[in-house]
């Protein structure tokens, strides 16, 4: 748990990162726009606008209790997603959206499992106080925030699964 939690330092670092992030993001969002305008094909645009609407430099605060160590870390997850949303969108458009939903769906509880885990069990993470030690520190103040988004993604994966099962009945073979 960090010790000064009202620190500045901490503070300004978890909104430069946030920003940073989010930064990416548009540029990333930008970029896949602009695969969409060549290619005319428009269904990964969804996903874009889910993402940087939902982003965790403006839907996490910094003065949520651990300064923010969350909203970096989910930043940085954050920059991660978008650069594999465009990569799948260049690489593989022919992956179906709901396939690409349910494997984000599955990564974010092979992320939260560790942190499950470690809960159940009663065995802390014990980061060291360098680079590596602040993401594991990082990774565990975002548990909470981590299992919402799996619950989240997991929800829309079921009503997506529902909802492709409705338009196959209403659609004649």
């Amino acid at each position: 748990m960090p010790v000064a939690c009202l620190s500045p330092e901490e503070i300004a670092i978890s909104v430069n990162v946030g920003s940073v992030a989010a930064g990416l993001g548009i540029i990333v969002t930008i970029v896949g726009f602009g695969v969409s305008l060549y290619r005319r094909d428009f269904t990964w645009l969804p996903f874009y606008a889910l993402l940087l609407a939902f982003h965790p430099a403006w839907t996490i605060s910094v003065f949520h209790g651990d300064c923010g160590f969350a909203r970096r870390f989910l930043s940085g997850l954050a920059s991660v997603v978008f650069v594999t949303l465009l990569l799948v969108q260049i690489y593989r458009p022919q992956v179906s959206r709901q396939r690409f939903l349910l494997a984000l769906c599955g990564f974010a509880w092979v992320l939260y499992l560790p942190l499950f885990l470690s809960f159940a069990l009663h065995i802390p993470f014990l980061p060291n106080d360098d680079f590596f030690g602040h993401i594991i520190q990082a990774y565990t103040l975002s548990s909470h925030e981590i299992v919402q988004i799996a619950v989240a993604l997991s929800a829309a994966c079921v009503v997506f699964w529902l909802a492709s099962r409705l338009y196959a009945r209403r659609t004649p073979v």
